[in-house]
């Protein structure tokens, strides 16, 4: 799956472009030419991202249409529009349809990848037309919602994009998972579940985090016909095997979100300590920076009970979510729980990648389900 690299400067080009206003609706009058051409230069790279999703999952999950933002480049108000590309499926306009798109957060300044439906916007659609298009958009809704009640594969693929970190968005305001599913049966349009990201280190976006986001999205698409207007079938969803690369950006992002998660609690333990005018004493340690082989993840103090150890369970997942409130302890945890009740703090922070909150859970209202099991092998 190959693709160009995009740049901190394409994104930063569109941030600087962004500013500026384009009274004449024209990108080239204002910025110049050489800004105008890089702007393109931009749209292309996109593109190759589209015509990769397409060339390694359409024959698993489509057959998809590979498009690219078209037209002026300047929108409604004289701001600069969106650059986006993607693949679409479903019904023979994009913006009627379900996508895969990638694109960039100019004002943000940020990458962003996922799922989304269509804006119903044709301004050159006659109203029949526009009728028909609006009826086959809602279909679509109608069928995802449906889906997602029959099929557990695609209802494990939703719950697995939210614990990566991915968020769900309607008309642009972020709901909750299941709010989102509600809006499918209703008004799907402008709703989207997707991820952004920036540029690593060396000033680009990380291919294989790109092509791992892909990976894990794409599956949706196997819920939608190829075209409403001629009565195709959806195809069957078979997960197909990870790559070991894939594996492994997994793992990193399950272990970036755990380090965030006590990252965060460390700066609320000193913000904590702070307050009750506990600092200087060496307080908060961060152990599970050290080693896990101590089987918490913080050191802190408190005035009853002296030193105070702290475990952090932290998800992607906003605390409305109820699935947010699952956490998962190993049997060495659980055993230093149970050998420290008196100093023992259990720290739970939710939405990591957007805005995090923590708490600090009641050991009483805790429930423990044993969940696996060791293997010993005696021969």
């Amino acid at each position: 799956m190959n693709f160009s690299t995009i740049t901190l400067d394409d994104i930063e080009l569109l941030f600087r472009l962004a500013k500026d206003d384009y009274p004449d609706l024209s990108l080239e009058k204002v910025a110049g030419k050489h800004d105008k051409s890089g702007y393109d230069k931009v749209g292309e790279k996109l593109k190759t991202i589209a015509d990769a999703i397409n060339e390694e999952y359409g024959s698993l999950f489509g057959p998809f249409h590979s498009v690219k933002s078209t037209g002026n480049a300047i929108g409604i108000g004289g701001k600069l529009g969106r650059l986006w590309s993607g693949v679409f499926k479903g019904n023979e306009n994009k913006q009627y349809s379900a996508q895969i798109t990638v694109g960039i957060d100019h004002h943000a300044r940020l990458l962003y990848l996922g799922f989304f439906f269509g804006s119903a916007y044709s301004k050159n659609a006659e109203p029949l037309r526009r009728k028909q298009l609006e009826d086959g958009l809602t279909r679509l809704g109608g069928i995802m919602y449906k889906a997602i009640q029959t099929d557990s594969k695609i209802r494990h693929v939703l719950d697995g994009l939210l614990e990566l970190g991915f968020k769900c968005y309607v008309k642009e305001q972020r709901v909750s998972l299941e709010e989102w599913i509600e809006n499918l049966n209703i008004d799907p349009k402008i709703s989207s579940i997707n991820i952004f990201f920036r540029p690593d280190k060396n000033n680009k976006v990380d291919e294989e985090l790109i092509r791992y986001y892909i990976s894990v999205c794409v599956p949706l698409m196997s819920i939608f016909p190829d075209n409403l207007m001629e009565s195709s079938k959806r195809r069957e969803y078979l997960p197909r095997p990870r790559t070991p690369e894939e594996r492994a950006i997994q793992a990193a992002r399950k272990t970036i979100i755990g380090i965030k998660g006590e990252e965060f609690a460390m700066d609320y333990e000193r913000k904590r300590l702070a307050v009750l005018k506990l600092t200087g004493r060496g307080y908060p340690k961060h152990i599970a920076a050290i080693s896990d082989v101590f089987h918490y993840d913080i050191c802190s103090f408190d005035r009853r009970v002296g030193e105070i150890h702290i475990e952090v369970k932290t998800t992607a997942r906003h605390q409305s979510d109820p699935l947010s409130k699952v956490a998962y302890m190993s049997a060495q945890e659980y055993e230093f729980y149970k050998s420290h009740k008196e100093s023992y703090r259990l720290y739970r922070v939710y939405d990591i990648f957007g805005e995090p909150e923590i708490q600090e859970v009641d050991l009483n209202e805790i429930s423990f389900i044993t969940d696996n099991y060791r293997i010993i092998i005696s021969v």
